[in-house]
C-alpha cells in the first residue's frame, strides 16, 4: 500500500486517504481540557494515575464510566512476536453504532491488510511509548466505498498497565460526532512533533 505518512516518529495528525481516518498521537501529560469532547474521560484516567505510573484496569469501578456505558471498548494484549489484541469487552451502543461485534475477536483476524497495515504501528506506540491515540473517521467499516460518505465517529485510545508500567491493555471510548472541531489538533500535517515533544 502507498504511504505517504509515517506512525514511527512524531505525534500528527495524519490523515490518512485510503480509510478517510485522521490520527494523532498525544502525551500522557497532556492535560484533560486539551482533549476535546473527550476532557472528562481523560479526567478519569489521570485521576487513576499514582506517582507517575499508568493506570490498571482494575483501578476502576465501573459506576465511573456511567457516561460512556456502552461506548467502551477494552482489548488485552495478547504476548508474542507480533502486536495482537484480543477485545474483551465490547460495548453494545458500539455493536450498533458500527454494526459489528468484536468481544473475543483478535484484532489481526478481525480486520484486513490495509487497516493493520495502518493501525497495529499506532498501536505498538501507545503501548511502547505511553501515548494515547485520538482518531476521527467514518464509521462504516463494512463496505470501504462508503468510507468517505458514511456518518462520523471518534476513538480515544488510552494505555492501561496492571503493573503501572507495562501496559497489557488499551481502554477506547468512540463517540459519534459531526466534524472533527472539539478534537485535540489543529490542522491535519504530515507528522510535525506534537509541541512541546
Amino acid at each position: 500500500m502507498a504511504r505517504d505518512y509515517d506512525f514511527s516518529e512524531g505525534y500528527g495528525p495524519w490523515l490518512v486517504d485510503e480509510i478517510s481516518w485522521v490520527y494523532s498521537l498525544n502525551k500522557i501529560s497532556k492535560p484533560p481540557e486539551e482533549f476535546g469532547i473527550f476532557r472528562d474521560f481523560k479526567a478519569l484516567w489521570d485521576s487513576k494515575r499514582r506517582e507517575g505510573r499508568l493506570p490498571a484496569w482494575t483501578d476502576f469501578a465501573f459506576e465511573e464510566f456511567a457516561p460512556w456505558w456502552g461506548q467502551l471498548a477494552l482489548e488485552d494484549i495478547i504476548p508474542g512476536p507480533e502486536y495482537d489484541t484480543v477485545f474483551r469487552l465490547w460495548g453494545t451502543a458500539l455493536t450498533q453504532l458500527l454494526d459489528t461485534e468484536l468481544t473475543g475477536k483478535n484484532l489481526r483476524s478481525t480486520f484486513d491488510t490495509a487497516y493493520n497495515e495502518i493501525e497495529i504501528p499506532l498501536f505498538e506506540r501507545i503501548a511502547g511509548e505511553h501515548l494515547i491515540v485520538v482518531s476521527f473517521g467514518p464509521m462504516n467499516w463494512t463496505n470501504l466505498g462508503q468510507w468517505s460518505i458514511a456518518d462520523k465517529v471518534a476513538f480515544i485510545q488510552m494505555p492501561l498497565a496492571t503493573d503501572g508500567e507495562h501496559v497489557d491493555k488499551i481502554l477506547s471510548l468512540v463517540l459519534e460526532i459531526d466534524d472533527d472541531s472539539d478534537l485535540p489538533w489543529t490542522p491535519v500535517n504530515t507528522g510535525e512533533a506534537e509541541p512541546g515533544a
